[in-house]
């Protein structure tokens, strides 16, 4: 975390507005992906940089986040009618009391994210269960395969390959 000023701190709050629901809604500038964009430092010893506001938010009331960790918007996670696209007011949001240190792998497991919506499936798409004998996990951190799916595919590849012998 870097030394913050008071100019920091008093153009942060310049740029939060408390709203009924209990977010803290950014009204400065934000990121392309709708996140709430802050300036620290000066541009004068040219310190400078650009920070999420929500991070900003979260060490101002809090202290560092420990490396690995991210912030995680928990007005977000339970919004169950937000479309968790880049115009999502959530991301927005600099409540501290809405903002929970998490994994980045936490982060999308509780989110709207195909990691997510993947992992709670229970069969492949062509109906094999993922259980533990027709499971295949990619060593490369690649996620799962159905390891009945993949047999087919190898048998039909090789049978492929016999017919262009002929």
């Amino acid at each position: 975390m870097q030394k913050r000023t008071n100019s920091d701190v008093e153009r942060f709050w310049a740029n939060v507005q408390k709203q009924a629901n209990g977010c803290w809604h950014w009204t400065g500038m934000k990121h392309g992906k709708g996140y709430g964009k802050h300036s620290v430092g000066s541009l004068t010893d040219g310190t400078r940089r650009e920070v999420r506001a929500h991070r900003f938010s979260y060490e101002l009331h809090y202290g560092p986040i420990p490396e690995g960790m991210t912030v995680d918007h928990e007005c977000h996670n339970q919004d169950p009618t937000c479309q968790a696209k880049d115009d999502c007011p959530h991301r927005r949001c600099v409540n501290p009391a809405h903002l929970r240190l998490r994994t980045q792998g936490d982060n999308l497991m509780r989110g709207r994210t195909i990691p997510a919506a993947n992992a709670v499936k229970t069969h492949c798409p062509s109906g094999h269960p993922y259980d533990e004998a027709n499971t295949y996990w990619r060593p490369d951190g690649g996620g799962r395969m159905c390891r009945a799916c993949h047999r087919l595919k190898v048998a039909a590849a090789k049978r492929r390959a016999r017919q262009e012998k002929k």
